[in-house]
């Protein structure tokens, strides 16, 4: 009564538990539940073991607790079932998609898994056909290219040969028309000169002392004939320096530059070195042009007040530099014009070096001087035909 005493007491519905001392099993709980009668002052109590109340609870528990690892592992094998199916050919999928990334086209890709897995793997497949076709037409059209290419360098490289020839004897045909040009200056204007010199020398030494206005008149006449003697000479050494073929290289491009250069008042500084060896004709004279075109251009263009030239040896090259402190110009502006002008000029230093074989730069601004600098090899040059 102690249980329900207070519950009895208010005429309230309620439920305990206790632990019975008499009567039943020790440490058992019961159950005591009470419900007050409407009617009467009395009311229903009702008392039972803790687990026969419970029991039908209890059964109902271990059954959703079987049904739901039932469920738990139903769940868990669908999922396994569902990785198979989908994150497997997606992993594989992404390799794939790794592989086409990479460049790597070869070899068609499967469809695999459901729905849109298979979809996906399917547009995959396409894109790499395209892919691959694509691949295949640019191969076909580089090497197509790649062809032309080879045909035009071929071309090219013949017509640069056929003008390299051609412009071989062009040169070759230039140091022969100098040389005879030279010749009949010497063999004909030149001794023609010089003989009228003497027969003016001789007439003026047979007049008397009256005939003084004549006297005067051949005496000029014969020093503008031998001045014009002395121009024939000059031209005759521009055209072929005996002094080249006598004394060499080194003796001839000294004294151009200081027959030339100094007698426009410049000041020249040279450094010329000898060669060990007999140069060949080719080298020679090709490279006495190039000092012949520089320093002429160094006199008509420059303006400078101070020349330096230099001229050295390797063992296997020859190099030389002519150097001014003029106005210089823009190179990259100097074009030969449809009037030839001073850029054929060099031109045509430069073609000579490239004909041997060698190089040459011009380093010039204006205002800062110009600087032509060249270098031809001694061994394996082109001879002039």
């Amino acid at each position: 009564m102690s249980v329900i005493g207070g519950l009895v007491s208010d005429r309230v519905e309620g439920v305990d538990e206790h632990s019975p001392v008499d009567g039943d099993e020790t440490g058992v709980e019961h159950i005591v539940a009470y419900a007050p009668l409407s009617s009467v002052p009395w009311g229903v109590v009702l008392e039972q073991r803790e687990d026969t109340a419970l029991a039908l609870p209890n059964r109902l528990r271990q059954r959703v607790l079987i049904i739901a690892a039932a469920g738990l592992a139903v769940g868990l094998a669908m999922a396994w079932v569902t990785s198979r199916q989908v994150v497997l050919p997606l992993a594989r999928l992404t390799g794939q998609a790794r592989r086409i990334a990479e460049g790597n086209l070869a070899g068609p890709i499967a469809p695999e898994g459901q729905d849109e897995v298979r979809r996906l793997a399917v547009s995959f497949e396409t894109m790499r056909g395209r892919l691959e076709t694509s691949q295949r037409e640019l191969a076909d059209w580089s090497t197509e290219l790649e062809e032309r290419v080879r045909e035009r360098t071929a071309q090219l490289e013949q017509r640069d040969r056929e003008r390299s020839v051609l412009l071989n004897k062009v040169i070759s045909a230039q140091e022969d028309e100098r040389k005879r040009i030279a010749r009949e200056l010497h063999d004909q204007i030149g001794q023609t000169l010089t003989g009228l010199v003497m027969q003016i020398g001789g007439v003026e030494a047979t007049l008397g002392d009256d005939q003084v206005a004549i006297k005067k008149q051949l005496s000029d006449l014969g020093e503008s004939t031998s001045e014009a003697v002395e121009e024939v000479r000059r031209m005759m050494s521009d055209l072929r320096p005996s002094i080249l073929d006598d004394m060499g290289l080194e003796s001839a491009v000294s004294w151009y530059a200081e027959t030339h250069l100094e007698r426009e008042g410049m000041e020249v500084v040279l450094d010329l070195h000898k060669s060990k060896a007999p140069l060949s004709p080719n080298v020679e004279i090709s490279v006495f042009r190039v000092y012949q075109e520089a320093i002429t251009n160094v006199i008509k263009h420059s303006g400078a007040s101070h020349v330096s030239i230099s001229l050295a040896y390797d063992d296997d090259r020859v190099s030389g530099t002519i150097k001014d402190d003029g106005v210089g110009f823009d190179v990259p502006a100097a074009r030969p014009g449809a009037d030839g002008g001073w850029a054929v000029g060099l031109l045509g230093m430069a073609e000579r070096a490239n004909l041997l074989g060698g190089s040459l730069q011009i380093d010039s601004s204006p205002g800062k001087g110009t600087t032509v600098n060249f270098e031809i090899p001694l061994e394996g040059t082109t001879r002039y035909e």
